[in-house]
């Protein structure tokens, strides 16, 4: 805390600096990938703005920008000192995670944190520090009151729902079929495996049978099944399990979701992104009492009572698929909408977020 204090005084000239009011930076990822809400609003902003808006992201590693090879966007390396010019010098600032606390930031700047999923799972020993922020975005009520009451967040707080999610209702088939073809999964159903990382960094709890699973899919549901593993990024700890395929280093985890069939999770916030297309969506949960007691504390909404079956262990997890009685999971994906308090049914989220971030003087166009 000294440290960055001391830094911060030393950056103090560089607020000499005019600020650009047509510049836009976005981190993602701590600059490790170009993808979540950051992606697609300044996807959105080049389509409808063109080159009005300076739009400048960050990479740590040179494999973003040469994946992401993007003429309208200016790559900048995080952490450099172009990176702190380049947020001191900003009208906007946006990002999923966090932003330094070093940089001197101004009044007249606007910093907007769209986070990276639902409240859902507790946050443990986790610290957030949301008083940075002038606006956060909630994607659901039950993630507005946890910003709100448990982290007591007293900055305005969008209600919108998260420009990644928009992509799930307007899937495009030819954008699928070219993912589906880019996966090497052709006319095959895709069940993905996406937990979330465990704090202690261990990987014993991702024991699911992929091979047994296999037999029971193509049983239940029918056809040819390819089944894919995505470790979560800060996952320290990894060994691929036989019969499957390993899609961590695929980008855009929204991209892989539009090509899922079958989405098996644990603890992530992907659950609620996934159900928002309907699909078949399964906990498993092996760990569960120590996740909770050891890691990070009781979940903000009972997991018993998801509209997802529930297993914790690989029996309970082919009786959950036996048994999986879609009519019945529907009904529970509406009650589930009205307890998190759904607010994107239409796909728009995108828009209202940016036209809130670009016309923030407006108090009209601020969704508290």
């Amino acid at each position: 805390m000294f440290k960055e204090k001391l830094l911060k005084l030393c950056l103090l000239p560089l607020r000499l600096l005019p600020i650009k009011e047509n510049r836009i930076t976005f981190i993602c990822n701590r600059g490790g990938a170009f993808c979540c809400n950051p992606k697609y609003m300044a996807q959105y902003i080049h389509e409808k703005y063109g080159d009005k808006y300076e739009i400048i992201f960050f990479y740590n590693n040179q494999s973003v920008v040469e994946r992401n090879n993007c003429s309208w966007i200016i790559w900048k390396k995080f952490d450099g000192f172009g990176y702190i010019k380049a947020l001191i010098t900003a009208k906007y600032i946006v990002s999923n995670i966090t932003i330094p606390g070093f940089v001197p930031y101004r009044k007249s700047q606007l910093k907007m944190c769209t986070w990276h999923g639902s409240a859902f799972k507790g946050a443990g020993d986790i610290a957030y520090d949301f008083d940075k922020y002038d606006v956060i975005l909630a994607e659901n009520e039950l993630t507005y009151k946890a910003i709100r009451h448990i982290w007591r967040y007293q900055g305005q707080i969008l209600r919108t729902g998260m420009p990644r999610n928009d992509c799930l209702f307007n899937i495009s088939e030819v954008q699928k079929k070219k993912i589906r073809e880019q996966l090497e999964i052709n006319e095959k159903h895709l069940l993905l495996y996406a937990p979330t990382f465990r704090d202690m960094g261990d990987d014993d709890c991702f024991s699911i049978d992929f091979l047994k699973l296999k037999i029971q899919l193509e049983d239940r549901f029918g056809g040819s099944w390819q089944i894919a593993f995505r470790y979560h990024p800060l996952q320290k700890k990894r060994n691929l399990p036989s019969g499957c395929i390993d899609l961590s280093t695929y980008e855009d985890m929204q991209e892989l979701l539009m090509c899922t069939d079958i989405l098996i999770t644990d603890y992530s916030s992907c659950m609620w992104d996934f159900s928002l297309m309907g699909k078949p969506c399964f906990i498993y949960a092996s760990d569960i009492d120590r996740y909770i007691y050891e890691e990070r504390g009781e979940f903000l909404y009972p997991i018993d009572e998801l509209p997802f079956p529930l297993a914790r262990n690989n029996e309970e997890l082919v009786k959950c698929i036996v048994r999986f009685d879609r009519k019945e999971y529907e009904k529970r994906l509406e009650i589930f909408y009205k307890d998190w308090g759904r607010y994107n049914y239409d796909g728009t989220a995108t828009q209202k977020v940016v036209d809130s971030l670009l016309n923030n003087n407006d108090e009209e166009k601020i969704l508290l």
